[in-house]
């Protein structure tokens, strides 16, 4: 059988950015480069984060992707998932210890802040809950 991919490595950054779940896995499958960089310096888990694929994420971290590659402006896929404030994303690449990198400072600054917004908005809608306002 032919690989899906016709020998072309970059093709599971294709179907990632394509969101096809079953040729990502299928990719995978027949050995697939899951850490490939096209020529952006982008992997197919950045693609994943930065399109929102959520389970094609999941099943490239499975499959070894590596969560701290940076791209070539220096951008991992965490600052990527901060950019986007995807706390799913954020949550799932910091369990498999994604750290950020270079490039990411500014962002996880950013997200911080965005935590701490979260948190303050969370506990005043509790306390308006509880007094009844």
């Amino acid at each position: 059988m032919d690989k899906p991919y016709n020998d072309d490595p970059l093709a599971i950054i294709d179907a990632t950015f394509d969101g096809d779940y079953d040729l990502v896995k299928r990719l995978l499958e027949e050995n697939a480069p899951v850490n490939i960089q096209n020529e952006l310096g982008e992997t197919a888990l950045m693609v994943a984060v930065d399109e929102g694929w959520f389970t094609i994420a999941e099943l490239l971290i499975k499959n070894s992707a590596n969560v701290n590659i940076a791209d070539k402006l220096g951008d991992s896929p965490l600052a990527v998932a901060i950019w986007k404030e995807s706390r799913d994303m954020i949550h799932l690449l910091e369990k498999n210890d994604a750290k950020p990198v270079k490039g990411d400072c500014a962002r996880k600054q950013q997200w911080d802040e965005i935590n701490e917004d979260f948190a303050h908005a969370n506990a005043i809608k509790n306390w308006k809950y509880k007094l009844k306002i």
